[in-house]
């Protein structure tokens, strides 16, 4: 996954992980772990990992997570990563739902016919 990304990609891929960690207001054990797994599947440096850390303490600004600035080729990784740390706790809340089928329309506009939805 790390070699798909550059580093720009990487950490607004991780911006959005932790966003949508934070839909329901909270972090959960589980959401952590999935965000420390995706850390090291992207070999983040420790100053990328100390980003990501923060973003896990307070929420990154939601003006900062634009779908609009995530490549069209890395799309469909972005939304398979970001269903993972929803799916992460074992329950979808209705605001992570609400957020992805915000965000998956969004970026399925592009005429990507392979979709990703989160079972309900």
């Amino acid at each position: 996954m790390s070699s798909q990304l550059s580093r720009n990609d990487r950490r607004r891929l991780m911006k959005f992980i932790c966003s949508f960690a934070w839909a329901d207001l909270q972090i959960r054990p589980e959401e952590r772990e999935f965000v420390e797994h995706i850390v090291t599947k992207l070999e983040l440096d420790a100053a990328e990992r100390d980003e990501v850390e923060r973003w896990l303490e307070v929420p990154p600004d939601p003006e900062s997570v634009d779908p609009m600035l995530i490549p069209i080729a890395q799309r469909r990784l972005f939304l398979q990563t970001i269903e993972g740390v929803i799916r992460a706790d074992g329950e979808i809340a209705p605001e992570e739902r609400e957020n992805f089928a915000l965000l998956k329309d969004l970026l399925e506009d592009t005429g990507d016919d392979e979709s990703v939805t989160p079972s309900h």
